[in-house]
């Protein structure tokens, strides 16, 4: 599972049980993966414990007494309306301030190994002197991506599972998502 759609397809789910249920009614929480550190992070981050966490990776097969499940969240590519503020509410992200939201920053890919900018140093140049950051998402937390995203006002960056965070934007951020040449969005 991707990091993106860790986010628009597990957690939407997660936060259906949650609203629905006390979490310390729930014995086991299964997932589809979870040997990535941002996966055991977020769940860290909700207040899952670790010894109920159960990977579809690690067991295929289990028998209960009982089983909650949903549907899949998302028909085809468009994330549903109510997945931003269920997220939103799922890490206790905050409605807007009254001050307008300045940050600008561009999610370089350098650190990817596909989906790259070829003259990444010229737009990181331009970019620079219209007051943006230059940012390496990786090297943030989830807690961090959320906080971030959330009080920014224009993201830039180029298609990837890290625009997943616009999430936690507020209604009115701008995202410019670059394509390169022959990629379409789906």
């Amino acid at each position: 599972v991707s990091y993106g759609h860790w986010l628009t397809d597990v957690l939407p789910r997660l936060a259906l049980y949650l609203a629905a249920y006390n979490m310390r009614d729930i014995d086991y929480f299964y997932f589809p993966s979870t040997r990535w550190p941002w996966q055991i992070e977020t769940l860290s981050m909700l207040g899952i414990e670790r010894r109920k966490i159960i990977s579809e990776e690690k067991v295929k097969f289990f028998s209960c007494d009982t089983l909650l499940t949903t549907p899949f969240p998302r028909p085809g590519w468009d994330v549903p309306q109510w997945i931003p503020p269920a997220l939103k509410a799922l890490f206790g992200v905050n409605s807007p301030s009254d001050r307008p939201l300045t940050r600008k920053f561009y999610a370089t890919r350098k650190d990817a190994k596909w989906r790259r900018v070829k003259n990444e140093s010229v737009l990181e140049a331009a970019l620079a002197g219209e007051g943006f950051q230059i940012l390496t998402l990786a090297d943030f937390t989830l807690e961090e991506k959320i906080k971030l995203f959330s009080e920014t006002a224009i993201v830039v960056s180029m298609h990837g599972s890290s625009l997943g965070n616009t999430l936690f934007c507020q209604k009115h951020t701008g995202v410019l998502e670059m394509f390169g040449a022959g990629q379409t969005s789906p």
